[in-house]
């Protein structure tokens, strides 16, 4: 057989995985592509724990949320230190997020007050600031700061660095073969599992992690597998890295908008700041996608008018786009499935890179104690069922309307609302469209709704349903 584990994907989740494992003595074979397109690299490497509370939530939701964040976190530095001493690198980390509130969110004020609210539970600071008062915040009259938080407990890191340093460290690590290439589909036996490359070599290992972000639902579907795995769907974010005059010592971000996680910058190496990042659902990723001008002018709107005025005149680097693995009910999955030699760690939408720790320790202690993680949460067993489509159209209607008059625009007084009751009611009349293509257009609905029944669909669906016009 040759190892005890093999670890599918390379990104931040299966690299954490494959250090914690050797670690613990395992001898661990990793496969991924030299130059990956994981969701870790495109990711703005926040350290979020209580800037991605949402206010939508419930208390019980926003506190486990918080609790697992928060174990994450909270083993960051040792998980650091750990990564440093093997690769010999340096992973610089930027102390605190600011949270902004301004007149372009829905509601920021109410979701300033959750974020605090949950930092108070959880026994963590978050302060109170004035917008004037943050490093680099220059945002055009019309979207001043009326609100803001100091979450010094949080903090951001560049995630090309970081990526590059867990790399260097699998390498170093004696109890770690990393593979060049990509799974095209795995094979269990009586012995264990079997890996079968693109390149044609095969690798043999006891157990498997599927930990390939939304490409995990490409090698299941090549090996005819069936684990009993919840869906998964894919979140696909747009970034820019540019060069500007402006000085961002720390992130600044909003809270989480309109099916995404609001809009953020962050400062990177070598003097790059990190502009992010648009949300919308796929169900069919491509690794290659390019950002359309669509999605780069809002990004560039908003970090010029919520922001700094200066950025509209900023250098750009690059572009990024990720797909970022999401389960209905947004937890990830991580644990055994229903076969116990393989097992999975993915779906962690936008909280990947600070659950990265948590993570590691998590399958290696289902490693350590088959079953520890039985009931827990992110248990990939467990059942998840969508939302009702009332409250999908409910949430997600408001959000809707934000998201069609970006960048920078605008409805007449009390109109914004009209829409939003228009297309709250509108939407589940659409499910049984009459006249022509209706039949072809109820089954395209009704199959993504039955599919991925979650208000981040609905924006998906609006643009379905108009290409079929």
């Amino acid at each position: 057989m040759g190892a005890d584990l093999l670890v599918v994907g390379g990104g931040v989740i299966g690299a954490s995985v494959a250090l914690r494992c050797a670690d613990e003595g395992a001898a661990v074979v990793i496969v991924d592509r030299a130059v990956p397109a994981t969701a870790s690299l495109a990711a703005g490497a926040m350290l979020s724990v209580f800037s991605e509370v949402s206010a939508s939530d419930g208390l019980a939701r926003q506190d486990l949320d918080v609790r697992e964040r928060l174990a994450g976190r909270d083993g960051y530095a040792d998980w650091l230190l750990r990564i440093c001493e093997l690769s010999g690198r340096d992973v610089p980390v930027s102390p605190g997020i600011f949270v902004i509130a301004n007149p372009d969110g829905e509601d920021d004020a109410a979701e300033v007050d959750t974020i605090q609210a949950a930092a108070v539970r959880a026994g963590r600071p978050a302060d109170r600031i004035a917008g004037r008062d943050i490093p680099g915040l220059n945002p055009s009259r019309r979207m001043p700061a009326f609100t803001a938080l100091h979450l010094p407990d949080e903090a951001s890191l560049d995630a090309a660095v970081l990526h590059a340093a867990l790399g260097a460290a699998l390498r170093a690590h004696p109890g770690v073969r990393v593979v060049d290439g990509g799974v095209e589909r795995i094979e269990l036996d009586e012995v264990g599992v079997t890996a079968h490359l693109d390149a044609g070599a095969d690798i043999g290992a006891a157990r498997a992690v599927l930990a390939g972000g939304v490409g995990t639902n490409r090698v299941l579907a090549a090996s005819s597998l069936d684990l009993g795995l919840p869906p998964l769907v894919s979140g696909r974010g747009v970034s820019l890295l540019v060069r500007s005059t402006a000085m961002f010592p720390t992130a600044v971000r909003t809270p989480n908008r309109g099916f995404a996680c609001g809009l953020h910058v962050v400062p990177r190496a070598d003097g790059v700041l990190y502009i992010g990042a648009t949300n919308r659902l796929s169900t069919l990723p491509g690794d290659a996608d390019l950002p359309t001008l669509a999605e780069i002018a809002s990004l560039i709107d908003g970090a010029a008018h919520q922001i700094a005025g200066v950025l509209a005149g900023a250098g750009l680097v690059a572009t990024r786009v990720g797909h970022r693995p999401v389960t209905l009910d947004r937890l990830p999955l991580v644990g055994t499935t229903s076969d116990e030699r393989v097992l999975v760690a993915t779906g962690t939408y936008r909280n990947g890179i600070v659950l990265a720790p948590r993570i590691g320790e998590m399958i290696a202690g289902e490693l350590r104690t088959p079953g520890a993680l039985r009931g827990h949460p992110f248990d990939p067993r467990r059942e998840v069922v969508g939302d009702a489509l009332d409250a999908v159209v409910g949430r997600a209607s408001r959000s809707l309307v934000a998201s069609l008059e970006q960048p920078g625009g605008h409805l007449p007084f009390g109109r914004e609302e009209d829409v939003r009751l228009f297309i709250a009611a509108a939407l589940p009349a659409l499910l049984g469209l009459d006249g022509p293509h209706g039949e072809q257009r109820r089954a395209i609905a009704q199959r993504l709704l039955r599919q991925t029944p979650t208000e981040e669909s609905i924006p998906l669906l609006f643009d379905l349903m108009t290409r079929q016009r």
